[in-house]
């Protein structure tokens, strides 16, 4: 209770302090703090898009390290095969999908669709896996923060889920096969 009292006091303060800025109208306290509310949130969108931007661009060069000596990074053409590809599947989950909250099974499908037509997709070469989730991640981006009158996420679903995928139920996080 001495939290949210202090919380009140203080913006009981702030309203005094800034009412003589604002013409001391409710009309313009609401205006001024309705401006606030919006320029944080799209300030905390930003962020967020920022975030996943540089989770979804800088990926492939570690990718590529991580994985020097296996034969599909030397001939980025060859399929990555049965022995490698959960080792592929755990690095593009651990790097891309889980920080997105994108589903690692809705990717292997995807991946299938885009390449071998298999589950799961072995055959898909190291070029098709990072193209596939160059195009499967810039679906999710658009669908996460969508240009005006487009589908997608809305900065009053964000602010509900306080700017964080994990905290978006299941049915609104992205998915390519539903």
């Amino acid at each position: 209770i001495d939290h949210l009292a202090n919380n009140l006091a203080t913006i009981v303060s702030f309203l005094n302090e800034t009412a003589v800025l604002i013409d001391e109208s409710m009309v313009g306290v609401t205006d001024f703090l309705a401006q606030q509310i919006d320029r944080n949130r799209r300030v905390a969108i930003n962020s967020l898009r920022n975030f996943y931007k540089q989770r979804t661009s800088f990926w492939s060069c570690d990718f590529r390290e991580h994985f020097l000596a296996d034969p599909f990074v030397q001939d980025r053409n060859a399929p990555v095969g049965s022995a490698s590809f959960t080792a592929v599947m755990d690095y593009i989950e651990e790097r891309v999908l889980s920080d997105l909250c994108l589903s690692r099974i809705d990717f292997v499908v995807y991946l299938a669709i885009q390449t071998t037509g298999t589950i799961p997709p072995v055959g898909a070469s190291y070029n098709e896996i990072v193209r596939a989730v160059g195009s499967y991640t810039d679906l999710a981006m658009a669908y996460y923060f969508p240009l005006s009158g487009r589908d997608g996420l809305t900065t009053t679903i964000w602010g509900e889920a306080h700017y964080n995928c994990d905290n978006l139920p299941p049915i609104l996080r992205y998915s390519h096969t539903i």
